[in-house]
């Protein structure tokens, strides 16, 4: 199981990934990325996890998450099911995600939105996740990387 400390539960973190970061989609889902901002008063990504969850046997020990760990949202909507299929999706994600996070960079939020093909083709799930994941990622690398040569250039030209 993932841990709660793992996920992304505040609504702002969610709006803000969607809105402003990358996204990757496959038949089944869809992968929103952005890098979270460095702890400020005013930054919307800059809270910390909520640790609202008690450790598990095979759970990552809330000692071994910190706030610059990557952390995972999820967004089944009703179009996808009835409430037991929605909750078999959302359980299935977690648990695909879990070892999606180990190797993803610090201070990445990520939010997945399952579509309703995910209920539909269940064994294409951890394909889809899997692909839209390191997608999202990648250009994610891409866009960071871009932004940081046009702070320098733009500082060449200043100087």
């Amino acid at each position: 199981m993932l841990p709660a400390r793992s996920r992304v539960h505040r609504s702002g973190e969610f709006r803000t990934v969607v809105r402003c970061g990358v996204r990757a989609g496959r038949p089944t889902v869809v992968v929103h990325a952005a890098r979270q901002a460095q702890p400020t008063r005013t930054s919307e990504l800059s809270t910390g996890p909520v640790d609202n969850s008690l450790p598990s046997r095979d759970a990552l020990s809330p000692l071994e998450v910190t706030e610059a760990d990557p952390r995972v949202g999820f967004i089944v909507s009703k179009a996808v099911g009835n409430a037991v299929t929605r909750n078999r999706v959302k359980r299935r994600l977690r648990h695909l995600s879990r070892d999606l996070l180990r190797t993803t960079p610090d201070h990445t939020l990520l939010v997945v939105r399952a579509l309703p093909g995910s209920s539909a083709r269940p064994e294409r799930l951890a394909d889809d996740l899997g692909s839209a994941w390191s997608g999202a990622l990648r250009k994610l690398e891409t866009r960071t990387s871009g932004l940081t040569k046009d702070r320098a250039s733009a500082r060449d030209h200043r100087a």
